[in-house]
């Protein structure tokens, strides 16, 4: 029923040339920490080269420009809010550091994203040890150790959203950190399922498109696609192709649709909201019937086929057949097409009379017009005799056969005058004449018909 053609596959990501708005460039920060105590060294790294040639990078600290130099790092120890641009990009997005001059701060990752190892660090100016570490999650402790430890959590969730701090025993005093917010970042936005033509005419062409938006931090990424009509058909499943292209969709297509995007690892997995298909059906029209042979005139015997067709319709279409003066249909026939047929493989002389048929898609049915067929009773051989007078086959004349038998047309066109017997009639002075004596046209007691 569905049919992947011409498939393609794109990440609809903020990051392509076409796009309408500028990539911006990324700012990385090595130790990759958000909160540094006083004196700590931190290296910056503005990266947008692959987008834009190299040249200088400017720098900004709380909207001002902090320095404008030929490379793209710089190596910074006070908190603020920093920028960066390179050449002619826009500005990157801001990142917040802080220094501070306390003696026990908890490290968090500054840039955390969906499925991403996370670790939190409880530490001491200078990494001295500690004991009894606590680790608290919206002030609610949540892990403890007897020792420096971190608490590391395989798998990041937008669940792990929350503010966290930290206490710990150095030197039978307890100390307390201050409270720092982790934010964790989607590693793709929820899929949006799309198609140009949400009514689409049945039997005709679709494109499904599944759009993501990546953060040009992950846009290396790579992501499964995977597509669904309730309740649950699955017609494509984890693909990097994007697009689905349904070559033909019929009525009983109709529906609800939806796509699902995950991380080749599973760890990630989003679906989108569904979206209504609604086919259209195009009602029957103009339903005609033909006779082959044409004419409709035959023989008894002869094969006969009534070829039913529209010139409009679409989906599955029930043709029938009739006869007038009977109630019953003839023969059905059920199938996606325009056309189809019904044969009289012998038709009999009682098979005579008036026709007709009729196209029916759920829509509308529409009968035909009428055609009238015509047997011809078929010569028996012992009444009549048979004169071969031109094979079509040799193209001459040959010689009459009297031996009432009819010819052999199995490797030949023949045409041939029947001869019907006559019947022997007594006159008064006992002497036998024809009944068509008179026209002279008799041969061994048969005389010509035409």
């Amino acid at each position: 029923m569905y049919k992947v053609v011409n498939a393609r596959s794109k990440l609809l990501i903020p990051l392509t040339v076409s796009s309408a708005v500028s990539p911006k460039p990324v700012i990385f920060i090595s130790p990759p920490w958000t909160t540094f105590f006083k004196e700590e060294k931190v290296l910056l790294t503005c990266d947008g080269f692959h987008f834009y040639a190299p040249g200088k990078t400017q720098w900004y600290q709380n909207g001002k420009i902090l320095q404008d130099i030929s490379g793209n790092n710089i190596t910074i120890n006070k908190s603020g809010k920093y920028r960066c641009k390179t050449n002619n990009s826009p500005l990157s997005d801001i990142i917040k550091l802080t220094f501070v001059q306390d003696s026990l701060i908890l490290r968090i990752p500054y840039l955390v994203f969906e499925g991403d190892s996370l670790i939190l660090r409880c530490q001491e100016k200078n990494n001295h040890h500690l004991t009894k570490v606590k680790y608290y999650k919206n002030s609610k402790s949540f892990s403890t150790f007897n020792q420096s430890s971190d608490v590391v959590i395989p798998q990041a969730s937008l669940s792990n959203r929350s503010s966290y701090h930290c206490t710990a025993l150095k030197n039978m005093i307890w100390k307390k950190s201050d409270e720092v917010t982790l934010n964790i970042h989607e590693l793709f936005s929820r899929p949006v399922l799309e198609t140009i033509d949400s009514q689409p005419i049945e039997g005709s062409p679709v494109t499904l498109s599944c759009k993501v938006w990546i953060p040009p931090e992950k846009s290396s990424i790579q992501l499964l696609f995977s597509f669904f009509r309730d309740p649950g058909a699955i017609l494509l499943g984890q693909t990097r192709t994007q697009e689905l292209q349904i070559s033909k969709l019929w009525m009983e297509d109709s529906g609800f649709y939806w796509c699902k995007v995950e991380t080749v690892s599973l760890l990630v997995s989003k679906r989108s909201r569904p979206i209504r298909m609604s086919v259209k059906r195009i009602p029957i029209s103009g339903v005609h019937i033909e006779v082959q042979p044409q004419g409709g005139h035959v023989m008894e015997g002869q094969k006969l086929v009534l070829l039913c067709s529209v010139a409009g319709g679409s989906g599955t279409i029930t043709f029938s057949w009739h006869r007038e003066g009977t109630e019953a249909s003839l023969g059905k026939k059920i199938q996606r097409s325009l056309v189809a047929e019904f044969v009289f493989s012998a038709i009999r002389e009682n098979d005579a009379g008036i026709y007709y048929c009729t196209a029916d898609n759920n829509s509308s049915l529409i009968p035909s017009h009428s055609v009238t067929i015509t047997v011809r009773k078929t010569p028996v051989a012992g009444d009549l005799t048979y004169s071969e007078v031109w094979s079509a086959l040799q193209g001459k004349e040959g010689a009459a056969d009297v031996s009432k038998k009819p010819p052999d047309d199995k490797d030949c066109s023949v045409i041939y005058s029947v001869i019907k017997k006559t019947k022997t009639l007594g006159d008064s002075t006992g002497n036998s004449r024809s009944a068509s004596e008179s026209n002279g046209d008799t041969a061994d007691g048969y005389v010509m018909l035409s």
